[in-house]
């Protein structure tokens, strides 16, 4: 006679616990850690279809004109760029994107978005994606599976890409363009400010640097352990992809408990503001960000993060510097030569970029092109643009400089 099957009590554990672990329906939102867990059942989440959108799909929905600029720089990397064009605009705004996303990380909330706002607030917005980035990946003579491909830091970046899009820029607007940046992008705007001054003050107004890392003396993030570990084998890994972080994304859209580890794990690396984050903008996260971070972009900042108070160029070693540079150290960047203006925000719990390197790079930069310093409080790396007071907090603050912008 055949024995009847019956689950065993660890299998009647999985088969209700599945439920709470793993997605099974389109929900993609909720308002908040705990609703996640609940998403398969829970009324409080609902299916958000910006998160599919394209960069051109999510403008033409909420403005309802997008223009495409495909931009070649000397280099041979082939950049999109985004436009929101407004007639007769208070000004022209550039929104350069962080390390670890593109145009869509300034279109992530939607009508409120700070792509969407400055538009409704009458400026000509232009909204850039960095070589590697998901829509800059691709070049003249390789493609993106060519480790060569990848032999860049934010160094390249700041030359080659930046002065691309700002010509394209003067050259369809004849204007000066306000560069907004975010983090690495921060790092660009100095960079570029600092080795092309005269063409710096030629493209642009005035520079809105949010989270600058660039002094990293009292850098404190646990992402000095990722400097550690990789320090020894730059010899090996130098070119290259960092990851893709297809990984992440499977986790975050499949996996319930996801943006609560997230969360936590961000709050902890980024700087302890756990209540900060705004659940909503996790399925933003998950979707697309993670794409064109190099391992040259962090090795060039765990040197600076060695060398702590001085902002250098890339360090190839001692023969290879001096073919580079001429000489066996790598130099400083210039930043006493910026002659465009600068205006910082900041968090007060920024693990990255700390009150006290932002204050030392205050202290650096030439007198009379600083315009200000607008800190936020409790606001770590991540928050600036994904806290749930982002509104109210950086957008505020952006809006406040633009503002005095216009009575220079």
């Amino acid at each position: 006679m055949e024995k009847k099957k019956y689950l065993t009590p660890f299998g009647v554990l999985v088969a209700i616990a599945l439920p709470f672990l793993i997605k099974v329906n389109n929900k993609n939102t909720c308002v908040n850690y705990f609703d996640y867990i609940l998403i398969n059942f829970n009324g409080n989440c609902h299916y958000n279809p910006d998160v599919d959108l394209t960069v051109p799909e999510i403008i033409q929905k909420y403005v309802g004109n997008v223009q495409t600029y495909n931009v070649t720089t000397k280099d041979g990397y082939i950049l999109t760029m985004f436009r929101i064009p407004r007639e007769k605009p208070r000004g022209v705004v550039l929104l350069q994107p962080p390390i670890s996303a593109g145009a869509i990380a300034w279109l992530s909330d939607g009508l409120n978005s700070l792509g969407v706002t400055l538009w409704n607030k009458g400026y000509d917005v232009w909204l850039s994606n960095h070589r590697g980035a998901s829509y800059s990946r691709n070049h003249i003579n390789m493609t993106d599976k060519n480790p060569l491909f990848w032999d860049y830091s934010f160094h390249e970046i700041a030359l080659y890409d930046l002065d691309a899009q700002f010509e394209v820029i003067n050259q369809e607007t004849n204007s000066q363009v306000i560069f907004i940046g975010y983090s690495m992008s921060s790092t660009l705007g100095l960079t570029y400010a600092s080795l092309q001054p005269e063409l710096s003050k030629k493209y642009v107004k005035s520079y809105i640097l949010v989270a600058p890392v660039v002094l990293m003396e009292n850098f404190s993030s646990l992402f000095k352990f990722l400097f550690y570990a990789m320090y020894p084998l730059e010899s090996f890994f130098r070119i290259g992809e960092f990851m893709t972080f297809e990984a992440v994304r499977w986790f975050g859209s499949f996996v319930n408990v996801a943006p609560a580890v997230v969360n936590f794990v961000t709050s902890l690396v980024m700087g302890w503001t756990i209540d900060e984050m705004d659940p909503v903008l996790y399925p933003y996260i998950f979707a697309h960000h993670g794409r064109g971070i190099t391992n040259k972009m962090l090795y060039h900042y765990g040197q600076i993060f060695f060398n702590q108070s001085h902002f250098l160029m890339y360090d190839y070693g001692t023969e290879s510097n001096r073919v580079v540079y001429g000489s066996n150290l790598p130099p400083s960047y210039p930043l006493q030569n910026i002659d465009s203006s600068m205006y910082f925000i900041y968090g007060d719990n920024d693990k990255l970029a700390t009150p006290a390197d932002v204050k030392n790079l205050y202290d650096l930069l030439p007198r009379g092109q600083l315009r200000g310093k607008y800190k936020i409080e409790n606001h770590n790396h991540i928050d600036y643009f994904f806290s749930k007071y982002r509104r109210s907090k950086t957008y505020k603050s952006i809006y406040n400089i633009l503002e005095n912008l216009e009575e220079l």
